[in-house]
């Protein structure tokens, strides 16, 4: 059966939006694109989550940066607060890392609106109107999917700020009350501004590789020079009788 031209050009469309379709279920599966998807939604939550609960302290996310490793662990901790919250959470947290792929990806790929092609193939219009929706459609598939990207992700990132604070107040109040572990109380010997030797006791909240931050009994949370320290260690406070 010889095939007319309007009938090869109806299979070879056929044909290349079945490639297409294939592709794009093989780059969204794809292993490494979604690991690497999930890796930089951790890290992003995690810096969020880290900010949060230093700025409750007043203390500097540049004096007191996290690892990458240890940034994806906040992140992931978010989303276990998300379960421990409520398990409805856990399928709300599924569904938002799901759409926020998706949408990244349609942003990322050349023609997202691939519906509205098929809808052009079937209207009388000319080629250079074709072109015209086409590149319109783009756009505004494009701009959609760039505000809902742009919404949904920092309503999170908002939400993961905020619990770093609430876990900070809830150590603050900890250590008001006695609560805290003891570990994390320590006795600290440094150099003041004049080179003075002082001595001074309270609750380790951060550390990094030049600063140290402690809570204080009088209330305030001291920030030291990791140079000045002459020396640092853990001990418990006695008991009260």
């Amino acid at each position: 059966m010889r095939r007319t031209p309007a009938r090869k050009l109806k299979i070879e469309l056929h044909q290349s939006g079945s490639e297409q379709k294939e592709s794009l279920s093989r780059y969204l599966l794809n292993p490494a694109i979604v690991l690497g998807f999930l890796t930089a939604l951790l890290y992003f939550h995690g810096q969020a989550f880290h900010s949060g609960y230093l700025s409750y302290w007043g203390l500097s996310n540049q004096l007191f940066p996290l690892s990458f490793e240890d940034t994806l662990i906040r992140g992931g901790w978010i989303y276990i607060l998300f379960v421990l919250n409520n398990w409805f959470y856990l399928l709300a947290g599924i569904a938002y890392i799901i759409l926020i792929y998706v949408l990244v990806f349609l942003l990322l790929v050349k023609k997202p609106a691939s519906f509205i092609y098929k809808l052009i193939h079937t209207k009388k219009i000319n080629n250079g109107q074709k072109f015209i929706l086409k590149e319109v459609s783009n756009i505004i598939f494009k701009l959609l999917i760039a505000f809902f990207i742009f919404l949904i992700i920092p309503l999170v990132m908002s939400w993961a700020n905020g619990k770093g604070r609430s876990i900070a107040l809830k150590e603050h109040q900890n250590i008001q009350e006695g609560k805290i572990a003891s570990t994390k109380n320590v006795f600290i010997s440094y150099l003041d501004g004049e080179s003075q030797e002082k001595e001074i006791f309270g609750t380790m909240l951060q550390a990094s590789s030049f600063m140290v931050a402690v809570y204080i009994e009088s209330g305030e949370v001291l920030e030291l020079s990791a140079s000045r320290i002459i020396s640092m260690h853990q001990k418990a406070p006695k008991m009260t009788q």
